[in-house]
């Protein structure tokens, strides 16, 4: 996982700087948003192993807008990054690779050039960042550095690309910080848990196989072909060299199902009368009088200038496509255009009524809709004009939500995205409950206190430890949060003038576990039994050495783990704390005999653990 780590410890807080350790030694996480409204930019870099001798000594990306951004690319191969945005709008600045040799390569050309971060947002940049060319420094500019053109320093992001990414991010135990927010760039494949957005299998297929099958604008692969959808309504298309698209929804329910595709013979050159464009300008129908037919021309005529002048490339049916009523749809989606111009209109006496509409192609939505009540007469042709340009405005303010996909993430309120969150914490928690077995091994400290008397009856109490050992545990489930821990913690206490030299501890008893996102806390009830081989003590100046016995007690076992795995998909890993305290306990001789009363113990200990 490629990324940035950050780990802040304030001063009343102390207790975590352990955790903020291990996290720094082995963490390179998603950056955690600091508000609903943040945002999550990822770039895509494909940077191999330079086999020449100029190798890039540093490769560093900027774009500017409401939070700055500098990635360092370096040439370790495929990897991400990611960075914490505000929304807002960004620019690119450039891309700046300093080689060994001493040259510098600088590029300015990336499409495009900006680009709009929405609100709670995750988005994938759609072009990646590809190797420099390997004769470094060879060409310059009028400032000394070479030129990076577009095809030698930019790449597609392709659909191989989106699925890795998502994948691994979905993998991160970070992203669930991010649940809830819509996934920009990423096609068919999201970056979020299942939990968050469930997804349901449906089998595509077409007659004759092999058709390149393109779900809500995003290519998913080859027929036949089973694909994982939200449920829903998704616009499909199908598309094989030699024969004409076949489009078509599909409505996808909570038990899944099929569909399949006949494909027909497309037309000679078909697909070469037209080139990718935006828009298909078709035909206006004349409701009125047949006089009036011109009119129609004159409305692609204006509307065509306005349109060219707002940025849009442009395409019109031929006239046998035009000679249908309905809106050319069909033409569209051979053009690959997002969206459709259509009308009509009625010419009565002065006055003429005209009705435009913007349709989405791949919904066959409305998407903006205008009535315009103007004069004819002489200035017929100023009427139309200011109709154009009133209607491209229209246009311009929903080009941003046409083409979006049928079915979308949604963007959630704070609140409904807290409850996302919440959602995803609780799959977190629940992989480890499917893992239920917890190994652990550590260091432990751990004292007793016992009363020893001599034959005159004399008495002293001693303080055995600190005892110096290494604890081994497993806790086994039994039924929900409660599991049978069973542990062990040989022992050696250096001061043997006072204490036993070997304590080997047995616990075994119920524990229940508190489990939370990041931690588990737990508590449980534990019998203790200690075997101990020889000690010797001292009682009025006298040593006694005794031994071997036994003592047992009932212990109060407590603790707190700390997980630290970044994968879901790993085994759950935490270290943690813990602490053992013996509330009553009794000494027996080796042949079981003389119990004696038994002061407490207490046990702290440090481990590290696995899920199993």
């Amino acid at each position: 996982m490629v990324g940035r780590c950050r780990v802040r410890v304030r001063s009343r807080h102390l207790w975590v700087l352990p955790a903020a350790l291990v996290l720094l030694a082995g963490c390179a996480s998603l950056p955690q948003p600091g508000a609903s409204a943040d945002s999550m930019l990822v770039l895509v870099a494909d940077q191999p192993v330079a086999a020449d001798k100029a190798r890039p000594q540093s490769d560093i990306v900027a774009f500017d807008g409401p939070t700055p951004v500098r990635w360092s690319i370096n040439d370790s191969g495929w990897r991400f990054h990611t960075q914490r945005v505000k929304p807002g709008t960004y620019r690119f600045v450039g891309r700046t690779v300093r080689f060994s040799n001493g040259k510098t390569e600088v590029l300015h050309s990336y499409r495009p050039d900006t680009f709009t971060v929405p609100a709670s947002a995750v988005v994938l940049l759609p072009q990646k960042f590809i190797p420099a060319p390997e004769a470094a420094g060879n060409g310059t500019s009028s400032t000394g550095a070479a030129s990076l053109n577009a095809p030698t320093g930019v790449g597609q992001v392709e659909p191989s690309d989106q699925r890795r990414v998502a994948q691994t991010l979905s993998n991160d135990i970070f992203i669930a910080k991010w649940g809830g927010r819509s996934a920009y760039g990423f096609g068919p494949y999201t970056p979020f848990p299942d939990i968050a957005h469930s997804r349901i299998p449906f089998r595509i297929t077409s007659d004759p196989p092999a058709g390149e099958i393109t779900i809500d604008g995003q290519v998913w692969g080859k027929a036949p072909l089973d694909v994982q959808l939200t449920q829903g309504r998704h616009f499909v298309r199908l598309d094989l060299k030699g024969y004409a698209p076949d489009t078509s929804f599909i409505d996808v329910g909570p038990s899944g199902g099929s569909r399949r595709f006949s494909l027909t013979r497309a037309p000679e050159n078909a697909a070469d009368r037209v080139g990718p464009v935006d828009l298909v300008l078709g035909a206006f129908r004349n409701l009125g009088k047949a006089q009036d037919s011109y009119l129609s021309d004159v409305f692609q005529q204006s509307l065509h200038l306005a349109l060219t002048r707002a940025g849009l490339r442009l395409a019109a049916p031929n006239s046998a496509e035009n000679a249908s009523d309905a809106p050319a749809f069909g033409f569209a989606e051979r053009a690959g255009a997002r969206m459709v111009v259509s009308g009509d209109y009625r010419v009565s006496g002065d006055e003429m009524i005209v009705h435009a509409v913007l349709y989405d192609t791949r919904t066959r939505l409305v998407k903006a809709s205008t009535l315009f009540d103007e004069k004819t007469g002489l200035s017929v042709f100023d009427s139309i004009d200011r109709m154009s340009a009133d209607f491209v405005s229209s246009v311009t303010k929903v080009l941003p939500s046409v083409g979006q996909s049928v079915v979308k993430e949604p963007v959630l309120t704070p609140s409904q995205m807290g409850f996302s969150v919440r959602v995803n914490e609780q799959a977190v928690v629940r992989q480890r409950s499917e893992r239920p077995f917890i190994f652990a091994i550590g260091p432990e400290a751990e004292g007793t206190m016992d009363q020893v008397s001599d034959s005159s009856g004399d008495s002293n109490s001693r303080t055995n430890g600190p005892g110096i050992g290494l604890r081994v545990s497993l806790n086994a489930p039994l039924v929900g949060d409660l599991s049978l821990l069973v542990a062990t913690a040989p022992s050696i206490y250096p001061r043997s003038t006072y204490g036993p030299e070997w304590d080997f501890p047995l616990y075994v008893g119920p524990v229940y576990t508190f489990s939370q996102y990041r931690r588990d806390l737990y508590l449980g009830l534990v019998s203790s039994l200690h075997f101990v081989p020889r000690a010797t003590i001292e009682v009025n100046n006298t040593p006694y050495d005794f031994g071997p016995f036994w003592f047992a007690g009932i212990n109060v076992e407590t603790g707190i783990r700390f997980y630290t795995y970044r994968k879901m998909s790993a085994l759950p890993q935490f270290w943690g704390l813990g602490l053992t305290f013996g509330i009553y306990g009794v000494r027996f001789n080796w042949d079981l005999s003389n119990p004696v009363g038994y002061h407490p113990e207490l046990g702290l200990y440090a481990n590290w653990g696995t899920h199993l």
